[in-house]
């Protein structure tokens, strides 16, 4: 048994905005022992990083220090977000793994030696600087070592060399550096970022529209911030011998061009962005100026060929931000530019995924339906919002118009219908709860879920509009009242017991429902089951998440098994002889025959057993196959050894074959 294989006796508390990295150093610098030895009991050797920790690393991390793991959740970092693994939460925003610094870690010595401690903000790629200090972040020792997760000294913030940390070399920082790291904090809050709040911009100091987080109409984001460093950083600081030419005519098939990690070039992004924001748009023509005819050969025809280059291709199609922008900003005010030198701007048809959309391009898009009610903005998000809603209602409707410009008519009535009642269609946070607060309410508190797997008629019912999340991407919005009446249906389900009266064979929610959710057995089956009491549950304190519960695995691996195997029946699988006897060894496993390919045409000339005959080609010959009917083997032994006790699956038999 380790050292560190039980409670350590120094209690450490997670401090406002520290990293989790800092959190263990701290943790393990209290008790005596080296962060190595901590990260080894925890994670074992595969998982060194805090970012890599999953559920169970950061159970056995809240156990070490004697917490609860709801102490924990503001250091975990999601390993995906929104359904998507190249997405994670961080700081209360959605962010993209490629914006987090991940091995190397930036410290600011004077803070260092005012409180041992690592900030997390400091962690984002445009970080660094120090806003209190005015000095350049360092991330390397004076003696050239980097600094990262695991060259430590004996003490957790001193380098290998015997150096603190508190002592290493810095410069000043400039002030474009200094303003950039304002902005920031705009858009993250004093508190998440450990910054002192008299350090926010004054109203003097604030970005115009639309780069100021306090915009009233879209106001911007941190996932949109971090995307404006790097396109403006990447466009404004890349030089023409470091900018590779492009065909014009594959220029959309070469990919981004994304940076590096490295924190000079990353500091010279920021400061280049100020530079271009604080003089938009004159900054931003400039860089185009710059960008423009580097691939003489392509000459300028087109557009393409004017910034035929691999930084001209992110300067005509910049990244996308959270909500489509800064995308629009950038690729606007290109166009303008662009009209300027008399370039006439052509763009392709827009790819939808709406049927209706796509019968309407022409003759009532987005832009036709601005014009006919006289919307002068350049972009009115309650209008992109209801003409989605109302497309996306027509494309479910079955009765729908068939000719192009009925269609037209009938969504543009829709349209204006709505927009005139617009306040009937709004978002309002009192009475509604949006899909991630939702499921943060209902199942996990750390923000890195939606609410999906809810949306059922015993549970929740979406309301009639619709909230705008990420990458353009609709989700749903619910009942408040309802929400809450389903929180309380969780704790009226569950059983309350003492922690130490747990029943044996119940497991945490999150590491049962782990093992037994499945493609055939989802998160909504086992939330109904829950609920229903069908799978017993107990909790241990009142008001209870999803995430509090303990649940019998042995009763959701039941129900798990009898909606695949109910699925296979219906759907009148067929598989080869050894899978045929591995089922049926689960449903009856008392019974002494043995399913073998002679016993299988036994039953096939005798019982009417189905068979198919599959051919395999392999080194150009080909080999038949045989695959048996898996419904009919379970009704040949529903009848001679009765229910398989499973009762979604012994219906399904008796329905099928009588």
């Amino acid at each position: 048994m380790t050292a560190t294989s039980l409670a350590l006796p120094l209690v450490v508390r997670p401090i406002d905005g520290e990293s989790a990295f800092s959190f263990i150093s701290r943790l393990a610098d209290a008790n005596g022992i080296r962060v190595a030895a901590l990260l080894h009991d925890v994670a074992g050797n595969a998982r060194r990083r805090p970012d890599q920790f999953g559920q169970a690393q950061w159970e056995r991390l809240a156990n070490r220090a004697n917490l609860s793991i709801q102490a924990l959740y503001e250091l975990v970092t999601p390993t995906s977000a929104r359904g998507r693994t190249d997405l994670t939460t961080f700081l209360g925003s959605t962010l993209k793994w490629a914006h987090l610094v991940k091995q190397r870690i930036r410290v600011c010595p004077a803070c260092l030696s005012e409180r041992r401690m690592l900030r997390a903000v400091r962690r984002l790629q445009p970080w660094t600087a120090c806003i209190e200090h005015s000095t350049q972040l360092v991330d390397a020792c004076d003696c050239g070592r980097h600094i990262d997760h695991t060259t430590r000294g004996t003490d957790p913030f001193t380098c290998l060399c015997g150096k603190p940390f508190s002592e290493i070399t810095t410069q000043p920082a400039s002030e474009l550096a200094i303003a950039g790291m304002q902005w920031l904090i705009q858009l993250i809050g004093p508190r998440l970022s450990a910054t002192d709040p008299t350090r926010w911009f004054d109203k003097a100091g604030r970005l115009p529209e639309p780069f100021s987080p306090f915009a009233e109409d879209a106001p911007m984001t941190l996932f949109d911030a971090i995307v404006l460093t790097e396109v403006i950083g990447v466009s404004a600081t890349t030089p023409a011998s470091e900018d590779p030419a492009r065909d014009p005519s594959r220029l959309w098939q070469e990919g981004s061009f994304r940076s590096r990690n490295d924190l000079r070039q990353c500091t010279a992004h920021v400061e280049a962005t100020m530079a271009v924001l604080r003089r938009w748009p004159q900054g931003w023509h400039d860089t185009l100026e710059q960008v423009a005819g580097r691939n003489v050969d392509a000459g300028s025809k087109e557009p393409k060929h004017l910034f035929a280059t691999q930084v001209g291709r992110i300067v005509l199609t910049p990244f996308k931000g959270l909500d489509g922008r800064p995308c629009q900003v950038l690729r606007a005010e290109t166009d303008r530019w662009l009209q300027a030198r008399g370039y006439n701007i052509r763009r392709k048809m827009p790819v939808y995924h709406s049927d209706t959309a796509r019968a309407i391009y022409r003759t009532l898009n987005m832009s036709h339906v601005a014009k006919r009610l006289g919307i002068t903005k350049h972009r009115d998000e309650a209008l992109v919002r209801i003409y989605r809603q109302v497309v996306d209602e027509f494309d479910k409707a079955h009765d729908r118009p068939t000719e192009r410009e009925d269609l037209a008519e009938a969504v543009f009535k829709e349209v204006s219908h709505r927009y005139a009642r617009i306040d009937d269609y709004r978002y309002r946070p009192e009475d509604c709860m949006a899909s991630v607060a939702t499921a943060a309410y209902l199942s996990h508190p750390n923000g890195s879920d939606i609410a999906d797997a809810w949306v059922h008629p015993e549970l929740l019912t979406p309301v009639n509009h619709h909230r705008r999340t990420i990458f353009r991407r609709e989700s749903d919005v619910f009942d408040r009242a309802q929400v809450e009446a389903l929180r309380r249906r969780i704790e009226a389900a569950a059983t309350l017991v003492s922690p130490d009266a747990i029943p044996d064979g119940f497991q945490p929610y999150a590491i049962a429902g782990r093992r037994v959710v499945e493609q055939d057995y989802t998160k909504t089956d086992l939330i109904l089951d829950v609920l229903s009491g069908v799978v017993a549950t107990v909790r241990t304190g009142p008001e209870p998440r999803l995430s509090d519960l303990h649940i019998d695995v042995v009763a959701a691996r039941r129900r798990a098994l009898d909606q695949r195997f109910e699925r296979m029946v219906v759907q009148d699988k067929f598989f080869a002889t050894s899978r045929c006897q591995e089922i049926l060894d689960i449903l009856w496993p008392g019974r002494v025959e043995r399913i073998t390919p002679e016993v299988n045409r036994t039953y096939v000339g005798r019982d009417g057993l189905r068979v198919e005959q599959r051919i395999s080609r392999t080194q150009g010959r080909e080999k038949p196959y045989n695959f048996y009917s898996i419904r009919d083997h379970m009704a040949r032994l529903h009848r001679h050894e009765g229910p398989c006790g499973l009762p979604n699956l012994d219906a399904a038999i008796s329905r099928l074959h009588g």
